[in-house]
């Protein structure tokens, strides 16, 4: 148990040597602190297909590799970003119990835990989800990141925004399957953002009687009976993140 503590604080030290000054996006995605084996299993574990994910250490929240959508967010800097090497969320509550969480996961072994909050300046909820690797993924980061027991601290984290669009090549093919026309195409994907009638017919500088009578097209064509089903159908099928 000491060695295993001794390496994981020796893999912690590294990764804030290795960040302590300004980081960069380009740090994550060249850092020559991994051995290509050891980004290749990283990588698999946070593909680019999915919507945000990264892996970072166990409890210090520094990060080893994060994919593009996450570092997209990084460069925005909302809803949260990279800082001396570690995860930050700028929302301060969130911040605090994203880290309460990973310190409870890291010290208990617990699977999975969820910390969710709200960003004031994009106006809508986050959805952290904590993943203590488990099965093939920690055998591998075990037998690949430094000694060999680092793994045990290396967690997934998946950020989940409300409001984000769904996956647009799967939200066109529904679209297609369904028959829909290009605006009627357009008010779904608005909808799947959360987005009500009014606001739409704002977007789309429509009246709101015609948002509604292009509302009950989308229904008849989707075999829907209300706008939460519509919803509800999109999201299951086209997921969001």
């Amino acid at each position: 148990m000491i060695g295993l503590a001794a390496t994981a604080s020796k893999r912690a030290t590294w990764l804030h040597r290795r960040f302590a000054g300004p980081a960069t996006i380009t740090d994550l995605r060249n850092s020559d602190g991994l051995d290509p084996m050891s980004k290749d299993v990283l990588a698999l574990i946070c593909p680019d297909w999915r919507s945000i994910a990264l892996v970072v250490e166990g409890p210090s929240g520094h990060v080893a590799y994060a994919n593009f959508h996450c570092l997209e967010m990084f460069a925005r800097r909302e809803p949260a970003q990279l800082i001396g090497g570690r995860l930050l969320f700028t929302p301060p509550e969130l911040n605090r119990l994203f880290y309460a969480k990973l310190g409870e996961a890291s010290a208990t072994g617990a699977e999975t835990a969820v910390a969710i909050g709200r960003s004031t300046l994009e106006d809508s909820w986050i959805a952290v989800t904590i993943r203590n690797t488990q099965g093939f993924f920690r055998d591998a980061l075990q037998r690949n990141l430094d000694d060999g027991d680092a793994g045990s601290q290396m967690m997934l984290v998946e950020i989940a925004r409300h409001g984000a669009s769904p996956d647009t090549l799967l939200l066109a093919a529904f679209a297609d399957a369904c028959g829909l026309t290009g605006a009627e195409s357009r008010m779904l994907e608005c909808l799947s953002r959360g987005l009500c009638l009014d606001r739409i017919a704002d977007i789309q500088d429509i009246t709101l009687s015609t948002a509604r009578q292009r509302m009950k097209r989308i229904l008849a064509k989707t075999h829907c009976h209300r706008q939460a089903e519509l919803v509800h159908l999109v999201m299951s099928l086209c997921g969001g993140g």
